[in-house]
C-alpha cells in the first residue's frame, strides 16, 4: 500500500514539473518578454566604479556566470619608513596577517640627564622620571656669568661685575699671571714689567736702598740703580723716595677680553683692582620656574669654581619606561623627546621588519576601513580593480548587494 502511494506521488510531481516547464517555454518564447529582455540588456548594464572598488574580490563568490573579472586581489603592505611597530593594527586583522615583532623602549641611565622633559611627550604616561634640581652655591660663585650662555632657556641669572685697575697698583704682576688662564686680558702698559729710577738725586740717606727687601737696589757712583733680576716689583721702594723718582711697572685690563672671573681680584694683595657691580645687582640664581633640569650648566664643565650644585630629591629613583603602560607608539623617539639620545628601541634577536603575510591576507580592506593605522598611515594598498563582462552578466544584482563599498551600479 505504501509503495503504491509513493509511486502515485512521484507521478504527480513529474506531471507538475513537466507542466511548469512547458509553460515556461511558452512564456520565454513570447515576443513581448523577449523585447523586455532586450530593453533590460540595453539599459540595465552593470558597471564597477573604479573610485569605490577596493579589489577585495568578495563579489566574485556570488557571480555564478563568471561575469566579474578580477585577475588579482588588491595587495596590502606596510610602509616600514612610516611604521613605528606599535602593533595597534594587529588586533584589527581577523586573519592574523600582520607580522610585527614585539619591541620595547628603554632609557639608558648613563646617558639620561633625569631632566624629565620626555615625560610629557608620552601620551600614556609610561615614562617615570624624578628630575634632578640645580642651584648656585653663592659661596663659590664668582659671578663670572660663564654658565649663563650654556642654559638654552635662560634660566640662569647672573650680573657680572666689572674690574678696573686703581692707583694703588704697584705692578707686581700677580694679576697678570692669574689672568693668563682666565682670558689673558691683563697686560703691562708699554709691554715692560720693570721698575725704573730716572734722574736719581743721589740723596745721602739712600732711602730706596734700605727699603728694598730683596736687595735689588744698588748704588753706583752715588746713584741708585735697580737689579731687575732681583726685583720682585713689591713696591716697597716707591714710598721711600721723597722725590718720587722711582717709576713702577703698571698693568691694564682689556674689558673686551675680560671674562669677569674675578681671579685677578683675589690675587691682588694691594687692593689695586676695583670690583664694581651693576646697579640693581642681585645674587646669582637659577630660576626653578624656567629651568628644564637638563643639567647642561652642571655637565658642561663651564663653571670652574664648583658653584653649580646638582641636588638629588629624596624621592629619587632610576628613570624607567613602564612596559605595562607603554603603548609602543614610539613618540618618545619620533618626536625627539630626548635631545641626549637616552631613549632607545630594543628588539628581539630574530627581529624582522614589519610586514603583511600575503598568504594570510584576504584583501578584505578591514585594516583600512577601521583606520587601523590612524596616526602614521603606514598601511599601503595597491588597488586592483574588478570589471564586469556584461555579455555573461544576467543582471541578477547579487553582486550589487554583496559589495560593501557600493562600487557596482546600474548604468
Amino acid at each position: 500500500m505504501v509503495k503504491d502511494d509513493n509511486e502515485k506521488y512521484q507521478r504527480r510531481e513529474f506531471l507538475k514539473k513537466a507542466s511548469l516547464f512547458a509553460l515556461g517555454t511558452a512564456v520565454l518564447s513570447s515576443p513581448v518578454l523577449n523585447s523586455c529582455r532586450k530593453l533590460a540588456d540595453q539599459y540595465a548594464k552593470l558597471n564597477i566604479d573604479p573610485k569605490q572598488c577596493v579589489g577585495c574580490g568578495e563579489c566574485l563568490e556570488v557571480c555564478y556566470y563568471d561575469a566579474i573579472k578580477l585577475p588579482q586581489n588588491s595587495i596590502y603592505t606596510i610602509d616600514v619608513d612610516k611604521c613605528i611597530e606599535c602593533r595597534e593594527c594587529v588586533p584589527h586583522c581577523e586573519f592574523d596577517a600582520f607580522e610585527i615583532f614585539i619591541i620595547a623602549y628603554v632609557i639608558i641611565e648613563d646617558i639620561c640627564r633625569d631632566c624629565g622633559q620626555c615625560v610629557s611627550v608620552c601620551p600614556e604616561g609610561a615614562i617615570d622620571i624624578t628630575p634632578l634640581n640645580y642651584y648656585i652655591d653663592e659661596s663659590n660663585c664668582v659671578e663670572c656669568g660663564a654658565c649663563a650662555p650654556i642654559c638654552s632657556v635662560n634660566a640662569i641669572e647672573v650680573h657680572p661685575p666689572t674690574y678696573t685697575i686703581n692707583s694703588t697698583c704697584v705692578g707686581c704682576g700677580n694679576c697678570v699671571d692669574e689672568c693668563q688662564t682666565q682670558g689673558n686680558c691683563i697686560t703691562y702698559v708699554g709691554g715692560s714689567d720693570q721698575y725704573d729710577i730716572s734722574a736719581c738725586m743721589g740723596c745721602g740717606p739712600k732711602y730706596c736702598y734700605y727699603a728694598c727687601p730683596e736687595n735689588a737696589i744698588y748704588l753706583s757712583g752715588g746713584y741708585a740703580h735697580i737689579n731687575h733680576s732681583l726685583c720682585v716689583r713689591c713696591g716697597e721702594c716707591l714710598p721711600s723716595c721723597p722725590w718720587n723718582l722711582i717709576t713702577p711697572s703698571t698693568v691694564q685690563i682689556n674689558q673686551t677680553n675680560c671674562i669677569t672671573s674675578g681671579q685677578c681680584y683675589s690675587a691682588c694683595t694691594y687692593n689695586a683692582i676695583t670690583q664694581t657691580f651693576p646697579v640693581g645687582h642681585q645674587a646669582p640664581v637659577i630660576h626653578d620656574d624656567i629651568c628644564t633640569n637638563c643639567g647642561d650648566c652642571y655637565n658642561s664643565g663651564e663653571c670652574n669654581y664648583a658653584a653649580i650644585i646638582q641636588e638629588t630629591p629624596s624621592n629619587y629613583h632610576d628613570p624607567i619606561i613602564h612596559t605595562d603602560i607603554c603603548s609602543y607608539c614610539g613618540d618618545c623617539i619620533s618626536l625627539n623627546a630626548c635631545q641626549y639620545g637616552a631613549i632607545i628601541k630594543t628588539t628581539e634577536d630574530d627581529y624582522k621588519l614589519p610586514k603583511i603575510n600575503q598568504e594570510k591576507c584576504t584583501s578584505c580592506n578591514n585594516c583600512i576601513d577601521v583606520n587601523a593605522c590612524s596616526i602614521y598611515d603606514a598601511i599601503d594598498r595597491d588597488t586592483k580593480l574588478a570589471s564586469i563582462n556584461n555579455q555573461n552578466c544576467t543582471k541578477c544584482d547579487k553582486c550589487i548587494y554583496v559589495c560593501r563599498y557600493h562600487a557596482i551600479k546600474h548604468v
